[in-house]
């Protein structure tokens, strides 16, 4: 077993999977309140974290791997790039209930294909250079970014400085390799096969998945799906608009 993980709360199943160039950090300013009523399985996906690099890195062995953890139904969360992986492992028919944050099934706008709903590559690979560069500094800039309209934002920043401090640095083949999958990754046929009911919580204000993004998603799913577009919210929703992601997700995964 190569990826690292750990189980916090009482109760139903919650698999929690981050984003690109993150760790499971990130959801501690909200981890405590969901583990009251929820067992939630929070993972670092491959190299980063506390997670070791696995070869070769695709979305099916991320999903092999993360099948070998956890229960046989499970609801699960992810955010960004770890709603790709999500999505991929819906398809397995593990996934009991899906709730997508800031995610997209393309991320990478292609015209020749009509897609227009994501962001331009160059995007990604300038941020993947800073981070590469200056993996901290870059991180925490991201961060304090996505917390804007939060509340108590500084605490939030505190905690997380503190939680990604305490972790080691992903190494750029980790790094770029996990990039690949973003750039590389087209999930929108598999998406509207998905069976599991959604929730798409997704900040109006999102420039890495736009809103369109979402949009199509509601409108091409094929189970029953539930949209919230947060007014000012932009790809962190559950950092800037922490309570209003929380009585969501609750209100989701409490429907029979």
């Amino acid at each position: 077993m190569d990826l690292a993980y750990r189980k916090v709360g009482n109760g139903e199943s919650l698999l929690m999977i981050h984003g690109w160039g993150m760790n499971s950090a990130v959801w501690d300013p909200i981890a405590e309140k969901l583990q009251e009523d929820y067992e939630l399985i929070l993972i670092d996906l491959p190299g980063m974290g506390f997670s070791h690099e696995i070869h070769p890195l695709n979305l099916e062995r991320i999903v092999s791997e993360i099948t070998n953890l956890i229960p046989d139904s499970v609801n699960v969360c992810g955010w960004s790039m770890g709603g790709l992986v999500a999505m991929r492992l819906a398809l397995s028919k593990k996934v009991k209930r899906l709730i997508l944050t800031g995610s997209s099934p393309r991320f990478v706008n292609n015209q020749d294909e009509k897609w227009g709903n994501g962001i331009n590559e160059c995007v990604f690979r300038k941020f993947a250079e800073q981070m590469r560069t200056d993996y901290h500094e870059t991180l925490f800039k991201f961060l304090t970014l996505q917390c804007m309209g939060a509340k108590d934002a500084r605490q939030i920043i505190r905690v997380l400085r503190k939680s990604f401090e305490e972790r080691p640095i992903p190494n750029e083949n980790g790094l770029m390799s996990a990039l690949d999958i973003l750039l590389n990754n087209d999930l929108r046929d598999d998406f509207v096969t998905i069976a599991c009911p959604m929730l798409l919580i997704h900040g109006e204000r999102d420039t890495l998945a736009p809103k369109e993004a979402a949009l199509w998603m509601k409108e091409n799913a094929r189970a029953s799906t539930d949209l919230c577009l947060i007014p000012g919210a932009s790809h962190a929703p559950f950092l800037s608009h922490a309570d209003k992601f929380i009585e969501l997700t609750k209100k989701f995964l409490a429907q029979a």
